[in-house]
């Protein structure tokens, strides 16, 4: 059984090194694509000549708000396609994840799951205590077409601030135009068309999940097939938390267990970004016990990585994870 790590980056070289080699190291056989944002940086494809089956292209104009994120995951998932990159299961990352236990151990749980893949995922429309989202929220964000993306990249805080109030004012007093501010400046429009419904429902979740190449198969082909599907959620706010889980979930003939496998420290984050994990984490994220976590940062604190290199790498005991039981 062969895995393919997926690390759509953006920034700081050594890291996207530092964590393909790490992959690689525990889990030689498996395949490393390397998604990266030429808008910061091009990365040479011989930086990872020391590294079989370890291969890069590059997008641009990445941002959050918008569908580039998951245009960047689909072109990837295209080119190995094109490729012929053979793999039973697809992991995605960003350059900032990391593997918190041997992959061995790992793949071994993917080997013997009668799962279709591992995922986040809620409906996004009915409150409970695993949505974060209100139902104000999750509406604007799904029910508007936002044709109109003034700013993109990220908007500053004065900007932000200064919005504020007009922004709840037009959101509030009427139904048709919405402005926001999540991660840039865009306008939406009401979408009057009905997409989602209790035959097609709107699911949402973490971007971070692992899938079988059944389920990476079924997820492509739809895109494709079903480009008014698509082209709708191509004009969503943030449709990267909503857009696999939905396209996946709707499916009967696929099971997905409710767990990412990831360990993300979401207090003291800020803007809908996770808190970095550093060294006072360790204890918590062997207590965990997930198979990944994010995020890190070297500059701030590398001896992390240090402490989850031997852990990974080295021969370091660990107990069974609980999935690795379902069949």
């Amino acid at each position: 059984m062969k895995v393919l790590y997926f690390i759509q980056t953006y920034k700081n070289l050594p890291q996207i090194i530092r964590l393909a080699t790490t992959i690689k190291h525990s889990s030689p056989h498996s395949v490393v694509l390397v998604s990266q944002n030429r808008d910061s940086f091009a990365i040479d494809p011989a930086v990872f000549r020391h590294l079989p089956d370890v291969y890069v292209t590059h997008v641009s104009n990445i941002n959050r708000a918008d569908f580039s994120v998951m245009q960047a995951h689909l072109d990837g998932i295209a080119y190995v396609r094109q490729q012929g990159i053979e793999f039973d299961w697809i992991v995605n990352m960003s350059g900032q994840c990391y593997p918190t236990r041997p992959l061995a151990e790992f793949e071994q749980m993917l080997a013997a799951t009668a799962y279709d893949g591992f995922m986040d995922f809620y409906e996004a429309f009915v409150p409970s205590d695993h949505n974060p989202w209100n139902r104000h929220e999750t509406s604007g964000r799904y029910n508007y077409q936002y044709h109109v993306r003034l700013m993109t990249g990220g908007i500053p805080t004065t900007l932000r601030k200064a919005l504020s109030i007009p922004r709840r004012i037009i959101n509030n007093i009427q139904p048709f135009i919405r402005v926001d501010t999540s991660y840039g400046l865009q306008l939406g429009t009401r979408s009057w068309r009905p997409m989602f419904n209790d035959q097609f429902k709107l699911y949402g979740g973490s971007y971070f999940k692992t899938l079988s190449r059944k389920a990476l198969d079924y997820f492509y082909n739809f895109t494709q097939s079903r480009r008014d599907i698509t082209d709708y959620f191509r004009r969503t706010s943030i449709p990267d938390e909503v857009f696999p889980q939905t396209i996946l979930l709707n499916n009967p003939h696929l099971s997905f267990c409710n767990d990412s496998l990831y360990y993300i420290k979401w207090a003291g984050g800020r803007l809908g970004s996770p808190a970095d994990l550093i060294t006072s984490d360790y204890s918590t994220i062997v207590e965990r016990n997930t198979f990944f976590a994010r995020k890190f940062d070297p500059a701030l604190d590398s001896r992390i990585l240090d402490m989850l290199d031997a852990r990974v790498v080295g021969a370091v005991e660990t107990t069974p994870h609980p999935l690795a039981t379902v069949a």
